[in-house]
């Protein structure tokens, strides 16, 4: 038996200088806001957790994994900027934030491995399954949801941020094959807001921001988003394969996964009610959200080439035949129904979008020599592209990436790259790491006048620097500052929270 685990306290304060206009301002009849921001000087993170993770060995054909970890965050005046849960009835939104995200104590991993031959390995139990290699973009890695309501995804690894879920994982060695064949069933058995992503609409200071173009918003008030959380059934039961092999010097995966869209949930209609006594349309109404059934086919492969340098190429791929996308927000006049019955509550259906997508993601990593900056370790520079499309694309569809943020509007094709270096000195006990995103607006060159009036790139900066103090104390301190021309497009949602941190770690 084997007990290990560590101790960690997590700090932040939001460095943005700039103060933005918080106006609301009335354009045709709508009420938006035209921007958001003036968080300079607020605590932006202030978290600590412990996690205890333990290692059975009974026999050598059986062995018992669990984790336990518990967090607490304290409550920030930033987090009343933009927790907006889904029920208005809901008196203190911070503290339901709090309450049912930022605060935990849960058993995350619990399972059981059986080794029953040399060439099969059966896992049952709550556990964390990872099919993809390239990070932040989760092609493949679309097993576990996430929570990345405390702070910035990218600041946090994905380790730490995923959901496990109970779930039953076959690998099978296939010899003659020089491969593998992964199982993976999940039935559904978790807490139903553990299924899916959790919307960062609800939260409080790494949220989205109130939207622009309010969700359904035009003389209506949202009184409450009603989440149709998956499962309950067998057939509401998630299932995939992978398959791991090797091509002379080429690993390469197969992938298949039947499940439900994670994120974000789509808006498949209302209910609203008419005043039993002035006969008129009260003005709320409960928003229903779905998580759609959603297959995902892919691959990746990896390669390293020799010469005439040294370096690692990776390729990942998905296709979605049904991703769904909600509708843009609806004028009144059009959610009004023709056949109300007075004194009763009536469903609306709301425009819903699906769609063919396919993505694709490169990676290149190189470690490289720069005797002038570190005569005694490399540098690893890392290189990578994501690009996805449309391919059933419509322009004269009007449909979004969040549901509610009209700027939020789907184009055809998406393209993300990201650039680091990372090395280290003193023998491992100085890190420093630079990372670089930038989002380009896409545009046709038919629309180039357009374009620049409109141009939205976005993107991010993270500089840190980590320490190696002894055998069990970590520290990272960084600057993560953000940027992009509109408030309420691609990074640029997040671009009033540039953002000084620390993490300490004590790991035993």
């Amino acid at each position: 038996f084997t007990l290990n685990g560590f101790v960690q306290a997590q700090g932040g304060v939001f460095t943005d200088w700039m103060r933005h206009n918080t106006t609301r301002l009335d354009k045709d009849d709508d009420e938006v806001w035209t921007d958001h921001g003036d968080l300079l000087g607020k605590p932006s993170l202030m978290r600590a957790t412990i996690q205890l993770e333990g290692d059975w060995n009974p026999s050598k054909y059986a062995s018992i994994h669990a984790v336990l970890r518990g967090a607490g965050s304290l409550r920030l005046q930033a987090d009343r900027v933009h927790a907006e849960p889904p029920d208005t009835s809901i008196a203190d939104p911070v503290a339901w934030a709090h309450r049912t995200y930022y605060n935990e104590l849960d058993l995350r991993e619990f399972f059981i491995d059986i080794n029953p031959t040399s060439w099969m390995n059966l896992r049952v139990g709550r556990q964390q399954v990872a099919w993809g290699d390239l990070g932040q973009y989760r092609l493949l890695d679309v097993i576990n949801p996430t929570n990345s309501t405390w702070h910035f995804a990218n600041l946090e690894s994905y380790e730490d941020m995923r959901v496990p879920l109970w779930m039953f994982k076959s690998l099978i060695d296939i010899r003659p094959l020089r491969g593998s064949l992964e199982f993976v069933w999940v039935p559904l058995i978790d807490r139903p807001r553990d299924r899916v992503t959790v919307p960062l609409t609800f939260v409080g200071a790494w949220g989205l921001p109130l939207a622009g173009p309010r969700e359904f918003k035009s003389s209506l008030d949202i009184k409450r988003k009603t989440m149709v959380y998956p499962g309950g059934d067998i057939e509401d039961s998630r299932i995939g394969a992978r398959w791991i092999g090797a091509l002379g010097n080429v690993s390469y995966t197969l992938v298949y996964y039947f499940t439900h869209q994670l994120t974000p949930p789509v808006p498949s209609g209302f209910y609203q009610r008419w005043d039993k006594t002035q006969g008129a349309i009260e003005e709320d109404i409960d928003v229903q959200l779905t998580f759609p059934r959603q297959h995902i086919t892919g691959f990746s492969l990896e390669y390293m080439f020799q010469s005439p340098v040294s370096t690692i190429f990776r390729l990942e791929a998905s296709y979605t035949p049904n991703a769904h996308f909600s509708g843009a927000s609806v004028p009144s006049g059009d959610l009004i129904s023709e056949d109300f019955v007075a004194g009763q509550d009536f469903w609306t259906n709301l425009p819903t979008f699906e769609k063919h997508m396919f993505s694709y993601g490169i990676q290149l990593m190189r470690p490289t020599f720069i005797r002038a900056l570190n005569p005694n370790q490399t540098f690893m520079f890392v290189l990578q592209a994501l690009h996805s499309v449309v391919l059933d694309y419509k322009e004269s569809e009007r449909y979004v990436s969040v549901p509610g943020f009209d700027s939020t509007m789907t184009k055809q094709h998406s393209l993300t790259t990201v650039a680091a270096v990372v090395t280290n000195y003193l023998h491992g006990l100085l890190q420093p790491k630079i990372v670089l995103v930038y989002i380009p607006d896409l545009y046709h060159p038919a629309w180039h006048d357009k374009w620049k009036k409109q141009n939205s790139d976005s993107g991010f900066l993270i500089t840190e620097l980590g320490f190696l103090i002894g055998n069990s104390w970590r520290m990272q301190v960084g600057w993560a500052n953000f940027f992009g021309r509109k408030a309420y497009k691609g990074v640029g949602l997040f671009r009033d929270r540039d953002e000084a941190y620390v993490r300490i770690r004590y790991q035993f």
